[in-house]
């Protein structure tokens, strides 16, 4: 199925850039095939999409119109106004959108110019006459992610990167179990998988690994969760194949007794219980994209920020030992000053503004700050800027306020708690007007 729909995407425009299977919607080509298919000349369409239709990149072919090629043949349309109903209760499981057009020749794009639905309306399950009297419509713009678009693009986009798919998490992640009563032996420590409540069958049913690992094979690991705005918390363990530049290959685990020992058994319980038609052994899976082997060597200084959420935390990362989980964008820096630069950039609400016109929309609102955060052109750091070095210093305070904050609470109340921290001290405005004078201005 997966070849069948890029064979049929592929020549109609649909696919935009490299894109992984969560950049590909069916949606799309169901569209173009049933005009292509079933639409004369100067017929009309209209249906309900996905509101990504409307704005992410991966969509950037299709909003264009023209869907043409020697395999199809004219595939033109002319797009009409769209509807946003980001606001409007739909009833399906996800933030909705309509589009509607003519078959016609030449294509006419999508424009970012949309119609915006809002209702009253607290359920979709009534009838239009109920329905009808709660709408309101007003014209808006939305911004939107195209591939040919000239867009203003930081220059730490390039440097930052997603982190390590790290599943199952209870084949990896691990925690200190008690050693045995002649210890865990030298140089090992005694750990065994990190069970949890959310875990997902099959793997929920998986008998739990304890064993004893060499320390050097048993690394901290940050996920989203363990990181407040200016302040790592204790992170996690996981046991990885790792050595001090490479992903180690099956013959060099032999070296290491009790890593080859825990290895072993996770790829067995792996090979038992993965999807029937996956060929892969467990260290392709960690290092899906390369996104673990790219972290080492595991560099000094690192800067890290949440991938998703309501607001973004960014934090400084001093520990050459840690891995970073995908729930997390990381890059290596040079110096601590220019660390302290990036996470004063990332966790103002300066920068938020701005960036969340260019998020995901979900259900709960938008979602996935991704790498969108460096579509707002902020240049490189530069220690002879007063506005960089107020910004640092700024930062340095901010960090020791962090600190000193209680964090025994879950991770959204711990941020909560580290904000409000900051603005009791008088640094959060003081930041954001720092930021302010960085980021570039804004013109219509």
């Amino acid at each position: 199925m997966k070849d069948r729909y890029k064979a049929l995407a592929k020549p109609r425009n649909l696919l935009t850039g490299g894109l992984g299977a969560s950049g590909r919607d069916l949606s799309t080509l169901f569209v173009a095939r049933a005009i292509e298919k079933y639409l004369k000349t100067g017929g009309g369409f209209a249906f309900v999409m996905p509101h990504g239709t409307l704005t992410r990149l991966p969509h950037t072919g299709f909003r264009t119109g023209n869907w043409s090629s020697v395999e199809t043949g004219p595939l033109t349309v002319s797009f009409g106004t769209t509807w946003d109903l980001t606001k409007t209760p739909t009833g399906f499981p996800m933030v909705s959108c309509v589009i509607s057009g003519t078959a016609t020749s030449p294509a006419v794009a999508m424009t970012h110019t949309v119609e915006k639905w809002s209702s009253t309306l607290k359920t979709a399950d009534v009838t239009w006459a109920d329905a009808a009297t709660t709408f309101t419509t007003t014209t808006g713009d939305l911004s939107q992610l195209n591939s040919d678009a000239d867009l203003p693009v930081s220059p730490y986009k390039k440097v930052f990167r997603n982190g390590a798919i790290l599943y199952p998490r209870m084949l990896i992640v691990v925690e200190p179990a008690p050693a045995p009563a002649l210890g865990a032996g030298a140089g090992r420590r005694r750990v065994r998988s990190r069970r949890t409540t959310t875990e997902k069958a099959p793997w929920k049913n998986v008998e739990t690994i304890e064993k004893s690992v060499e320390s050097a094979h048993v690394h901290p690991v940050h996920l989203g969760e363990t990181i407040l705005p200016y302040r790592p918390v204790g992170p996690l363990l996981v046991v990885l194949p790792l050595d001090t530049d490479r992903i180690m290959k099956r013959a060099e685990l032999d070296e290491h007794p009790g890593l080859a020992s825990w290895w072993d058994e996770a790829e067995q319980k792996w090979a038992t219980n993965k999807v029937a038609n996956d060929t892969s052994e467990l260290v392709d899976r960690i290092d899906y994209h390369g996104q673990l082997a790219a972290q080492l060597p595991l560099a000094q200084h690192r800067v890290v920020y949440t991938a998703s959420g309501n607001t973004l935390a960014a934090a400084r990362l001093d520990d050459p030992t840690a891995v970073i989980e995908h729930k997390l964008y990381w890059a290596p820096v040079g110096t601590v000053s220019e660390a302290r630069y990036l996470t004063g950039i990332l966790n103002s609400k300066t920068l938020l503004t701005r960036v969340t016109p260019l998020q995901n929309v979900g259900l709960f609102g938008a979602r996935d700050f991704d790498k969108n955060v460096f579509y707002v052109n902020f240049g490189l750091y530069d220690p002879t800027d007063p506005n960089h070095a107020t910004l640092v210093e700024l930062v340095t305070q901010a960090e020791a306020v962090a600190a000193g904050v209680t964090v025994d609470a879950g991770f959204q109340r711990n941020r909560a708690s580290v904000r409000t921290a900051l603005e009791t001290a008088g640094l959060a405005q003081q930041i954001e007007d720092a930021v302010n004078k960085i980021l570039p201005v804004i013109t219509t």
